[in-house]
């Protein structure tokens, strides 16, 4: 698919607020998104699974492959049914600025590096520590609510994916002080 018709799929879908299914390269399957707002090479989302919105994700576009504007039933229903979030302030000019922001929120977030080579995959959830020229200092969090002593330096070249308020990062974040008990 062309970058000029993955744009203009994409900003239809801002104006009309529909569902989008979206293949990425790094993918098998595609992804529910609601594009919220586009700047040059990165999105950023509503992520929509079964009529619930889980969170929004930051996206590139040059990672897109195919798109499939969703003007049907689901759609309608998902208007009817949900209230959209008010979305974050992200700027999304470049990694940089976006990192930027995130350490603003002052939020624990999900960055990931996806491929369809299972081995290269790797998830990070935690916070935002100091954001370099071409990487982010990110100080993780393990599966037993454990932070890293230090944190891990992400170049922006292998990011794919960062989830923002999903549900699974903030029941995680709410509970980190068990991992003391």
């Amino acid at each position: 698919m062309k970058k000029e018709d993955k744009i203009n799929e994409i900003q239809f879908a801002i104006n009309e607020g529909l569902i989008c299914n979206i293949f990425f390269k790094n993918c098998e399957y595609y992804l529910n998104l609601i594009p919220i707002n586009i700047i040059g090479n990165y999105i950023l989302f509503y992520n929509e699974y079964d009529f619930l919105i889980n969170g929004f994700s930051i996206r590139k576009l040059s990672d897109i492959k195919k798109i499939k504007t969703k003007d049907d039933l689901c759609n309608k229903i998902l208007k009817k049914e949900v209230t959209l979030p008010i979305y974050p302030k992200i700027d999304l000019n470049n990694w940089k600025t976006i990192f930027t922001s995130l350490k603003i929120l002052n939020e624990n977030i999900i960055i990931e590096k996806e491929s369809l080579n299972k081995k290269d995959c790797m998830f990070w959830i935690g916070s935002v520590e100091k954001i370099g020229k071409n990487h982010v200092f990110f100080r993780h969090f393990d599966a037993n609510g454990m932070w890293e002593e230090e944190p891990y330096k992400i170049y922006f070249k292998d990011i794919t994916s960062i989830s923002i308020k999903t549900r699974y990062s903030e029941i995680f974040s709410k509970y980190l002080d068990l991992a003391l008990e």
